[in-house]
């Protein structure tokens, strides 16, 4: 069974806010995602250049997703919207008028563009990386591997000739069930090394998409009180059983897993490249992407929330948790004035805290 660790709740009242968290976001616009799309390209372009206007341009694109009446209708009311300057309005205005956005269209089109795009979809590739690249001559995610700039791996852990036989199983999308069969797994080898954890799949899966790049999945151990997690050794044990079994085929990172890591209540990550074996839900084994993360009980709820996402919904969760006088990431909810990391077993009890109404994480699709 997959945790969820909070129930299922309707979404609060849509309100005109700045902040992504204070306003429900669905996974697609009921009424202007045509729009949202076109924006998206403006936005995504500017980002890929490191231009200081992308976040203001995601940030309305943002409220724009988020709005729930057709704009099509009046689209005025575009410019009411918090975060809606006057380019972008511009740009609706457009859309509207001609059915479609100009610049947009010449940013498709263009081939620095799409390169770009593809480069910052591969793990661990961001804006900034993929411009060097792009300066460098490379063209091909398979070049990059040849040449051993990415590979799916640190260091030696996946060689050249193994990283370009995978690649093509790590770009095709991953379906809910073969995430739940996964973590099915993954859990079923859990509960021979160590009995009552529980688990929450988080990412995109948790908001709802129908498919995903990778999977993530928390685990934690209610059993050990509120510092209850899996013990290094078991972590360890967890390991091996999966290797013995084949499920896990390559180790992209481990990072605190040998539980000495500078933060207490810090989390456990295992990145590895995971193959389910054929069946009825997974007709085709493939190598697909996974984070196992193991967290203590007392950050259960942070963990959740911090690897739930989005980006948008996120960003704008820290900037309240600094304006309530706290600092949050999935590690925990932490007191500014006394560095205190507050027992945050479930995620409700973070908006409770940040004085914000509990937004189900189907409504946290704050990005296009």
């Amino acid at each position: 069974m997959t945790h969820t660790n909070e129930s299922i709740d309707d979404p609060p009242p849509w309100e005109n806010s700045s902040s992504a968290c204070r306003r429900p976001t669905p996974l697609k616009s009921k009424y202007n995602q045509d729009l949202v799309d076109m924006l998206d390209i403006v936005q995504r372009q500017r980002a890929l250049l490191d231009d200081k206007t992308a976040l203001p341009y995601a940030r309305a694109v943002s409220i724009i997703k988020s709005y729930p009446e057709d704009l099509r209708q009046d689209p005025s009311k575009a410019k009411t919207l918090k975060g809606v300057g006057p380019k972008t309005f511009k740009m609706v205005r457009q859309y509207y008028e001609l059915g479609k956005i100009n610049e947009a269209e010449i940013i498709r089109r263009d081939y620095a563009f799409r390169v770009l795009s593809d480069f910052t979809q591969i793990y661990k590739i961001g804006p900034k990386k993929a411009r060097e690249l792009y300066a460098q001559g490379y063209r091909r995610i398979e070049e990059l591997i040849v040449a051993k700039e990415w590979r799916p791996g640190k260091g030696g852990d996946i060689q050249v000739p193994e990283a370009l036989r995978i690649l093509p199983d790590l770009q095709v999308p991953i379906s809910r069930e073969e995430v739940e069969e996964i973590v099915r797994h993954i859990k079923a080898e859990m509960d021979e090394v160590i009995a009552g954890t529980e688990h929450t799949i988080v990412g995109g899966y948790r908001r709802g998409k129908t498919s995903n790049n990778d999977v993530d999945v928390i685990f934690t151990y209610p059993s050990g009180g509120p510092h209850g997690v899996p013990s290094p050794s078991q972590m360890q044990e967890l390991r091996e059983r999966l290797e013995r079994k084949g499920l896990i085929t390559h180790y992209i990172s481990l990072s605190n897993m040998n539980g000495r890591g500078s933060k207490s209540d810090g989390l456990h990550t295992m990145e590895i490249v995971f193959k389910a074996p054929r069946s009825p839900i997974v007709p085709v084994s493939r190598h697909r992407r996974v984070d196992i993360i193991f967290c203590r009980y007392r950050v259960y709820g942070a963990a959740i929330l911090g690897w739930t996402g989005s980006k948008q919904f996120e960003r704008d969760l820290r900037v309240v948790a600094q304006q309530e006088g706290y600092k949050f990431n999935s590690d925990g909810l932490v007191e500014k004035d006394t560095s205190r990391t507050l027992d945050t077993f479930t995620e409700r009890q973070i908006f409770h805290k940040l004085k914000l109404p509990y937004m189900p994480p189907e409504w946290r699709n704050c990005d296009p």
